[in-house]
């Protein structure tokens, strides 16, 4: 084997944007943004005595948990989300505070590969070259897009090298460290191409 491992990063700041996806966010849906409701996410390891005084301060109480995030659900008085926002947003034990807004995702690339030809991006279960997917065993690359879509998102790839010239990683390759005893960064093989 020619070369071994090569390490890339590569700011995909702006391979979203290309024509092979269409345009969106998540939005706010109009209208459906609950009052009286924001998010608090705690810095971890704080002690629920120092999380109630905050909260009876702000005159917050906690309606629901997030639990995969690890984010409280607050209700607030209405009309005052913005000031409250800002007060936690201050404190030291608090890692984030933020609005509650109900979003509609709606990106969907427009790519044929993307669903046809790859489990690991969002896998529906579709059959691919004869082999029968496993639902939800995939990345989740969709609703990735709809959290951190556009500029400024670096990735870090190990692997056979990148097409620097290929029509989606042209331009966006920040920096490279080659690992190898190889001449070239390129890739030889494709497989760092596919990943990238």
């Amino acid at each position: 084997m020619q070369r071994l491992l090569t390490a890339f990063v590569l700011v995909i700041s702006l391979i979203f944007a290309s024509p092979l996806f269409t345009s969106a966010y998540a939005q706010p849906l109009n209208g459906n943004q609950p009052q009286g409701q924001i998010l608090v996410k705690f810095r971890e390891g704080i002690p629920s005595n120092l999380v109630n005084a905050l909260l009876l301060k702000n005159r917050a109480t906690v309606a629901d948990r997030i639990g995969t995030l690890d984010v409280l659900v607050l209700s607030v008085p209405q009309f005052q989300e913005a000031k409250i926002i800002g007060a936690l947003s201050k404190s030291l034990i608090v890692e984030y505070a933020e609005a509650d807004f109900l979003a509609e995702a709606f990106f969907t690339p427009n790519d044929p590969y993307f669903a046809a030809n790859q489990w690991g991006l969002e896998n529906t279960g579709q059959i691919i070259a004869g082999q029968q997917g496993t639902a939800d065993a995939d990345i989740d690359a969709s609703s990735a897009w709809d959290v951190a879509l556009g500029g400024g998102v670096k990735v870090a790839v190990l692997d056979t090298g990148v097409d620097q010239d290929h029509e989606d990683l042209s331009g966006k390759i920040f920096l490279q460290k080659n690992f190898t005893t190889s001449s070239s960064a390129d890739d030889f093989y494709g497989h760092g191409t596919h990943v990238a």
